[in-house]
């Protein structure tokens, strides 16, 4: 995990992610401790990523034994509520459709 906020490429996918997750929380009437996206992603850059450089998510171990993975409880499942509340989740779309790509057996 860590690996992927040193690139400004990555770290702005994850930001779009984290904004449109934010929106769709906040349209839906969900809320959480965080205020805000910015509030959670100046958290995770100084405090939840920095220890996790060597980490392999789960979901890079299931593609990499192709296995299904769980991006429709995840990013699937954001832009699902997304929709419910007309909100635009396309970095959210986006990644769960390469996953599923993926996971087809296409890469």
């Amino acid at each position: 995990y860590g690996e992927l906020g040193k690139s400004e490429y990555t770290k702005g996918i994850m930001n779009d992610i984290f904004h449109e997750i934010f929106e769709t929380m906040h349209k839906a009437g969900y809320s959480t401790h965080y205020q805000s996206a910015q509030g959670y992603i100046d958290v995770f850059y100084s405090k939840l990523l920095p220890s996790t450089g060597e980490h392999r998510s789960s979901m890079l171990q299931d593609i990499q034994a192709k296995r299904r993975t769980e991006i429709d409880a995840l990013n699937g499942a954001v832009v699902e509520l997304a929709k419910q509340h007309n909100v635009k989740t396309p970095v959210n779309e986006v990644i769960t459709s390469l996953i599923k790509f993926i996971e087809g057996g296409y890469l």
